[in-house]
């Protein structure tokens, strides 16, 4: 008759701690399986980045744009992955960049496509005034006052002087709302039949708008209520017309800082 062997409390104890060794190891081998498995696939030539395309760029430089890319994903993360694997490629770093060097690109957007392609569209930014400097070298200004390229040749375009005296690539011209403002102002004074071309902003108590006629007008550049400026200076205007037979006499200056009090010097006839 056999006898029945009694298990103690310590070798039940030792049969639970292998049981639960067998257990991490199984885990953990198939964990490494796993990793290593991933680092595989993620390595494979099909998930690779090897064109670049650039659409939308036309004032920002297109070779600039693909030289960023290219630095942007290559290289390996963490001594593992591959950069230019289109799942998991630095997007975000791409399009900042991007953005940061080239001021006359407004957005950036960065997609990688199954083709093995990252495209990248520029948004640019629109052109609504110039700004120069006293040399007269100008530069296109959107219409939130950002400056963002060199201008070249002659513009139809309203320039404006001042408050920028370093680098202007990538400055904004006075205050976020300073220059729709301004450019509000100075196109409701086209309307009363005036034409100005340059606009100089000497301090914040004077700005000087020059008309095509070599004219001028006084006013308060970062006066908070415009319109209020506008009609004391439309009224003056209507004034004049009726006291000169509906036309406008020259005259060589406008000085419209002092509230409704407005003075003026006419160009004598002589």
């Amino acid at each position: 008759m056999r006898r029945r062997k009694t298990l103690n409390k310590h070798d039940l104890s030792s049969r639970r701690r292998r049981g639960k060794r067998g257990k991490w190891i199984f885990y953990l081998t198939v964990l490494a399986v796993v990793c290593v498995g991933i680092v595989f696939l993620m390595r494979l030539d099909f998930w690779k980045i090897k064109e670049i395309r650039v659409e939308g760029a036309e004032r920002v430089n297109r070779v600039t744009v693909l030289e960023i890319a290219r630095k942007q994903i290559d290289g390996i993360y963490w001594k593992i992955f591959p950069k230019n694997n289109f799942l998991i490629y630095p997007k975000e770093a791409i399009e900042k960049e991007i953005l940061n060097i080239e001021p006359a690109a407004l957005v950036v957007k960065v997609n990688a496509k199954l083709d093995q392609t990252l495209k990248i569209d520029v948004k640019e930014r629109l052109t609504a005034a110039l700004w120069c400097k006293k040399t007269e070298e100008c530069y296109f200004m959107d219409e939130a006052g950002i400056i963002f390229t060199p201008a070249e040749g002659e513009s139809e375009f309203v320039k404006y002087y001042g408050l920028i005296d370093s680098n202007p690539l990538g400055k904004r011209f006075g205050e976020p709302n300073f220059l729709p403002e301004l450019s509000n102002f100075t196109n409701k004074i086209k309307e009363l039949g005036l034409l100005p071309v340059r606009v100089d902003i000497i301090d914040k108590d004077q700005g000087r708008m020059y008309f095509e006629d070599e004219s001028n007008l006084l006013f308060l550049p970062y006066e908070k209520n415009k319109k209020a400026l506008f009609e004391n200076i439309e009224l003056f205007i209507n004034d004049l017309r009726a006291k000169n037979g509906g036309l406008l006499p020259a005259f060589e200056y406008i000085d419209a800082r002092y509230g409704n009090k407005i003075f003026y010097k006419i160009l004598s006839n002589e």
